[in-house]
């Protein structure tokens, strides 16, 4: 995010197509205006916190508009919500399982689901798994 200002007043979204067919996102909020004095020349000058990104997906002003909280966490993150969710639950399951423990619980579950070892196994990776996504949760 920079602080940006200006002569004009800002738009919320601004949204340029460029010639590589990427579309840029320009998002501006905490929009105000504040008159100034320059060698006793009064003027107006517009500011408002700035963030942009540049992405594939042709994206309208209505839609960035409708998303702007999102979009703007994207802008000064490099990823979604959901993004950062994942990232975060498997970090957490990491944590305490592998990937091979996980595919080990899993397989030797769905060979003898009737097994009392496997099933415990089973039901405690789950049980951490939901303590981890609310962990994640919260943080997101």
């Amino acid at each position: 995010m920079c602080k940006a200002e200006k002569n004009t007043p800002f738009n919320a979204v601004d949204i340029e197509r460029l010639p590589d067919g990427k579309t840029r996102v320009i998002l501006h909020d905490n929009i105000a205006s504040e008159v100034r004095s320059d060698e006793g020349v009064e003027h107006t000058v517009y500011t408002a916190d700035e963030v942009a990104f540049i992405t594939s997906e042709a994206i309208t002003p209505e839609y960035a508009a409708e998303h702007f909280a999102d979009l703007w966490y994207y802008a000064e993150n490099g990823e979604t919500r959901d993004e950062k969710y994942a990232r975060l639950v498997d970090a957490y399951v990491r944590e305490k399982y592998s990937q091979s423990a996980v595919e080990a619980i899993i397989n030797n579950y769905l060979s003898d689901p009737e097994n009392e070892k496997y099933k415990a196994e089973f039901a405690a990776l789950q049980m951490y798994r939901e303590e981890c996504k609310n962990k994640a949760k919260a943080e997101v």
